[in-house]
């Protein structure tokens, strides 16, 4: 059993860490007596490459520490044993996975016996709530977006892969990583490069840091020994309104090999990713859209007077002026993934991995569903883009559990291994009426008004008022000055032609001495044509009256290094010792 003591944790303002440790560990024993082979070779393979090996003690036992999240295959060997492989083993991130071996001496020993790893039903040293989505579970689910993958998780909801809140926390408590290095996007890498999705609902570790919600942390997949690809299309032209369309493709394999043992140096993985989808969340049942032939007749006229009062055009769409319609127009959403992976394994001791990945997301949207019906075809745009760059440097500097003296004492302490690692993210976002993106005096501008600013004075109400004085030298009556007024001159509104002509419109017919009688005037829409059927829709020619534009980035990096103490030898269980600076 193994026994976790966190030493120091020590955070700074430059970023968080949340990288628990992965571990392996379990006996080599002969089948027959059932005693543990001492010094057997066990040897760990992700993806056909040789990652690390390691060696049983006294007692039989050996460990992997410090080994990514992945899905393994693990092979032991003995002499005049015949080598035993287990295919497919699932190291879940943050746990300490066993795995026992057990060789049989009467089998053929040119032959290698292969056998199928079997997730246990029972968790070994699970001290935190939530879950664990691999590969294949991911690649089994009806969808491609990580918070809804993630909201296959107990304790967490999210509506069409929006925001995810997990127990009752708002969204913006949930923390995001990838690779061990916390990231302000949600969707860092395409659903296809995730090797495995931890989520993390309580028994939060100390070394998480000020965590109010839950964690969903990302595992990226590696290079493969040889050169391999996949490129996967996806449309529903031909069966839907909606436009989905994705096409995506990744190639990864060695670039240089070791020439005695056949096995990669220097491995790449990269991917690219495109999403066009003309409508993401469409209406269970449609929608009905005023016709373009209506809006256009509408923006030349869109009010008439009654007595006076103005009333929308708007109200008085006929059936041939509208359309049902299962897909809702100028919502398209364009995306592009790129992702790309080195993974340089200098000996069985140090590895040394660098990775990046660049997204561009681009879509329009209805702020709300009044908003539908008249101004579908002013729909505002959000922009998002950015860049991430992760480099890890790992030192595995004691594995070996004891001499080749099978008399001698076992090592005390053993798998010391330390982790440098470095991130940097940057993110860009916009969002605005694509009319005028930052362009902010046109928003809501119908031209110019001619105000003039005229002095206000009357008689003080308070005497001792520093701005109260004698109407005339010895008055009893005493005058104040307060403030000045608007003075709208006749004939002075002067309507736009090039900017805004359609909110211009709303003004037609009028002839009004205040300018603030107008329907339409800079920045404002009159409460009567703002919206037809008493609120239910937005008129058409509305403004989003919003631009927000940021940009963000964020440094991490962290100093990880553990060992393992066995004071009673392996058969008695290890203690995991882990510090680390933040």
């Amino acid at each position: 059993m193994i026994r976790r003591l966190l030493l120091i944790s020590v955070f700074s303002s430059i970023g968080l860490a949340a990288w628990s440790q992965t571990s392996l560990e379990g006996k080599v024993t002969d089948v027959t007596s059932g005693e543990g082979l001492i010094f057997a070779n066990v040897v760990l393979f992700r993806n056909g490459n040789l990652i690390t090996t390691a060696q049983s003690d006294i007692d039989g036992n050996y460990v992997f520490s410090n080994i990514d999240p992945a899905t393994y295959d693990v092979e032991a060997s003995y002499t005049g044993y015949p080598s035993q492989r287990q295919t497919g083993v699932v190291a879940l991130a943050g746990k300490s996975i066993r795995l026992d071996f057990k060789l049989d001496a009467g089998l053929v020993l040119k032959d290698v016996v292969i056998v199928a790893y079997k997730v246990p039903l029972i968790e070994q040293d699970n001290t935190t709530q939530g879950g664990i989505k691999t590969a294949e579970q991911i690649r089994n689910l009806p969808t491609k977006n990580i918070n809804a993958i993630a909201a296959t998780t107990a304790g967490l909801s999210s509506i069409d892969g929006g925001g995810i809140n997990i127990r009752g926390s708002r969204s913006n408590a949930t923390n995001y990583y990838l690779d061990g290095i916390r990231v302000n996007s949600n969707q860092p890498i395409p659903q296809s490069e995730i090797e495995q999705l931890q989520v993390i609902t309580g028994g939060i570790e100390a070394r998480y840091g000020d965590v109010t919600g839950g964690l969903i942390s990302l595992t990226s997949k590696g290079p493969s020994a040889a050169l391999a690809g996949t490129v996967e299309v996806e449309s529903s032209e031909l069966t839907d309104p909606y436009g989905y369309n994705l096409l995506s493709a990744n190639l990864s394999g060695p670039i240089l090999k070791n020439k005695t043992t056949n096995q990669s140096i220097l491995g790449f993985r990269v991917s690219a990713q495109y999403k066009d989808i003309k409508d993401p969340g469409p209406q269970a049942f449609g929608g009905y859209r005023a016709t373009e032939e209506a809006i256009d007749r509408l923006s030349v006229e869109p009010l008439t007077y009654v007595n006076g009062t103005p009333i929308n055009l708007s109200e008085r769409l006929e059936d041939s002026d509208v359309e049902l319609l299962k897909a809702r127009p100028n919502v398209q959403v364009k995306r592009i993934d790129l992702t790309g992976k080195l993974d340089f394994k200098v000996n069985d001791a140090i590895d040394f991995t660098v990775g990046g990945t660049f997204y561009d997301d681009k879509n329009h949207f209805a702020p709300n569903r009044a908003w539908n019906l008249l101004n579908w075809q002013y729909n505002p745009y959000q922009n998002q883009n950015g860049y991430l760059f992760n480099a890890r440097f790992r030192h595995r500097i004691g594995g070996s559990p004891a001499t080749n003296d099978p008399d001698a004492a076992p090592a005390l302490i053993r798998n010391i291994s330390y982790t440098l690692q470095y991130g940097y993210e940057k993110n860009f976002s916009e969002v605005g009426d694509d009319r005028y993106k930052d362009n902010l005096f046109r928003y809501g501008y119908v031209g110019d008004f001619d105000v003039t600013w005229v002095p206000q004075s009357g008689v003080a109400q308070d005497t001792s008022s520093p701005f109260a004085n004698p109407l005339y030298p010895g008055a009893t009556i005493y005058g104040e000055h307060f403030g000045y007024g608007e003075t709208f001159a006749d004939g002075g509104f002067t309507p736009s032609t090039e900017i805004n002509p359609l909110l211009t419109n709303y003004n037609i017919g009028q002839d009004v001495t205040d300018f603030r009688s107008y329907n339409a005037y800079n920045g404002f829409w009159n409460n009567i044509v703002n919206s037809a059927y008493s609120g239910m829709h937005t008129n058409t020619g509305a403004v989003y009256d919003l631009y927000r534009k940021t940009e963000g980035d964020i440094h991490t990096g962290t100093l990880n290094a553990s060992f393992d103490i066995f004071p009673g030898g392996s058969e008695n269980g290890r203690h995991n010792i882990q510090f680390g600076l933040i």
